[in-house]
């Protein structure tokens, strides 16, 4: 059978609105995903900013998003998802490894091991608690986010714990060597 080599492309780029989103959408995935010979493209909407500066730390949900803030005061925790914008380039997307948490101590490791904002698609994530919420205005208060004042955000989904909470979780050496 022939390997097909596949590149996915992703980048940011603001919506007009929810309708010319939808409008694009021949089905439940055409438009998002468009077969061009072996290339693959994949888009990812900014859908607010995180701000995170001396005074706050929050997210703004931009005005067409904000319904899909319902039900969201249910929840303590949400796993917050952002673009690494400032890594956005040739270079920061072709680094494959690095030493953990910026400490040349630790080993040379594979960025899929790590949390570091260099790699190949540049998704963070966070599990942040939320300490407050403005629906009006579309913003979530939340207790740290590990973002930039102005990263993009791209998703907000709500956190369950694991059914699995007793069994053991293994992590590396290197994670109590992590600068607090």
């Amino acid at each position: 059978m022939a390997k097909i080599r596949v590149i996915i492309r992703m980048f940011i780029r603001e919506p007009e609105s929810t309708a010319s989103l939808a409008a694009n959408r021949e089905g439940p995935f055409d438009g998002l995903f468009k077969m061009e010979g072996t290339l693959k493209k994949f888009e990812i909407f900014s859908i607010g900013r995180i701000v995170n500066n001396h005074d706050e730390i929050k997210i703004e949900i931009d005005e067409p998003f904000r319904e899909a803030l319902d039900g969201i005061e249910s929840f303590s925790h949400a796993n917050v998802f952002f673009w690494f914008h400032e890594n956005d380039t040739p270079e920061g997307r072709s680094v494959l490894k690095v030493n953990p948490c910026k400490n040349p101590e630790n080993p040379l490791t594979g960025v899929f091991a790590t949390h570091s904002p260099l790699r190949p698609n540049l998704v963070g994530m966070t599990r942040c608690k939320i300490t407050g919420l403005d629906r009006q205005k579309g913003v979530v208060f939340i207790d740290e986010i590990d973002a930039l004042d102005g990263t993009p955000l791209i998703d907000i989904k709500c956190y369950f714990p694991p059914d699995d909470a007793g069994e053991t979780i293994r992590v590396p050496d290197w994670k109590r060597r992590r600068p607090k």
